[in-house]
């Protein structure tokens, strides 16, 4: 087993499903059917609960009319639907799973859906919060010591498949944690001695750990602020892996995003959030478990 904490996430207890933390309000533009012809018409921001009876053709044409990685950002009805159907837009696909299926143990717990926050609305505990119909939370599973005490599906149905989103940054972390017991990867060593093509980035030097750890030290922190100005590493990282311009108009490549993340602190110094991270910890789990060279 090793010693120090790696898997950043790996003892994760709880897990959301969120159409984005936003609560933005405002009207989208929905096309109002597969005609050119057809006049856009303005929609305001619905309950998530709609999601639950479905699509129908024309409303789904008018929210992927309106598809943008900012229009996502809004948390907005465009957001409700693409969460739920990424791969109307995105190079995704579902894979169907195999095998026996784990059945979780219920324990329901209320004193979860009584905590209050004072926020936005006003003071509302978990359960109203979720029912409230501004609150654009789609889904919430709470699970501890691999036992469900809290669930609640505001904005979707029981056979939906919503984006997992950062929940899955447990699974390069899991990946990894495995191959270090194996005795193929040593997180103490700088992430470029696995991946070369890191050799004369700033990503030079710094730890596998410090990686895995969100503690880089590199300016693609990802904070709604950086996700909103579109020149910040992690906004340009999201543009490239959605195949969209930049703030330039250019189309990058994801790598050359990631490769140009800066210096800003010393690694290890401070926790700094970040999916380039993750995905960098994709690559390397690849490059580990492979032998593959890294794409340049």
């Amino acid at each position: 087993m090793i010693k120090e904490p790696i898997p950043f996430g790996a003892a994760m207890l709880l897990v959301v499903g969120l159409a984005l933390p936003g609560l933005a309000a405002g009207e989208i533009t929905a096309s109002g059917g597969a005609h050119a012809a057809d006049t856009p018409t303005p929609m305001p921001m619905a309950p998530v609960s709609i999601a639950k009876d479905g699509f129908t053709p024309r409303e789904a044409f008018g929210l992927l009319s309106n598809y943008s990685y900012e229009e996502v950002l809004k948390s907005g009805d465009v957001a409700l639907f693409f969460l739920l159907n990424p791969n109307n837009k995105l190079f995704t696909a579902t894979i169907p799973r195999s095998g026996d299926v784990v059945m979780l143990a219920q324990r329901p717990d209320s004193g979860i859906g009584a905590v209050t926050v004072k926020g936005q609305f006003g003071e509302l505990s978990l359960s109203e919060f979720l029912a409230d119909p501004r609150s654009r939370a789609q889904g919430v599973i709470v699970i501890h010591k691999g036992e469900v005490v809290f669930e609640a599906y505001p904005g979707m149905r029981d056979f939906d498949s919503h984006v997992w989103m950062s929940v899955t940054k447990t699974a390069p972390a899991l990946v990894l944690g495995q191959l270090a017991e194996e005795g193929k990867l040593d997180v103490k060593r700088p992430i470029d001695s696995y991946l070369p093509e890191l050799v004369g980035s700033d990503w030079a030097g710094i730890p596998v750990q410090d990686v895995l750890d969100m503690a880089a030290g590199l300016d693609n922190v990802e904070s709604q602020e950086a996700r909103l100005n579109p020149r910040s590493i992690i906004a340009r990282h999201n543009f490239a892996a959605n195949g969209v311009p930049n703030a330039d108009g250019k189309i990058e490549r994801a790598i050359d995003v990631i490769l140009a993340s800066k210096r800003v602190k010393a690694p290890g110094q401070a926790f700094d959030y970040s999916s380039v991270n993750t995905v960098v910890l994709g690559l390397l789990a690849e490059a580990i478990d492979t032998a593959a060279p890294f794409e340049r």
